[in-house]
């Protein structure tokens, strides 16, 4: 499968915790036999993660940015 870019906002985010949330209260209530249940649940921690993982480095990106064009701005003094 290809990839591609899309965009989560913070209350998106908390919203997938949330489904996660209900998913895993559901797959206990099962006492652990509900594969389908847990195929989602690993699915959608997937994407959480996925999601994390992202907005970390665009953090990254931006520190390294910023601390570049300070550079450069201290450099041509």
């Amino acid at each position: 499968m290809s990839s591609g870019t899309i965009y989560v906002s913070a209350e998106e985010l908390d919203a997938l915790h949330e489904a996660d949330g209900i998913l895993y209260a559901l797959f206990e209530a099962t006492d652990g036999e509900a594969t389908s249940l847990k195929l989602a649940r690993d699915g959608l921690r997937s994407v959480i993660k996925k999601t994390q993982k992202a907005a970390r480095a665009a953090g990254i990106r931006r520190l390294v940015r910023t601390a570049l064009r300070h550079a450069e701005t201290l450099g041509g003094r």
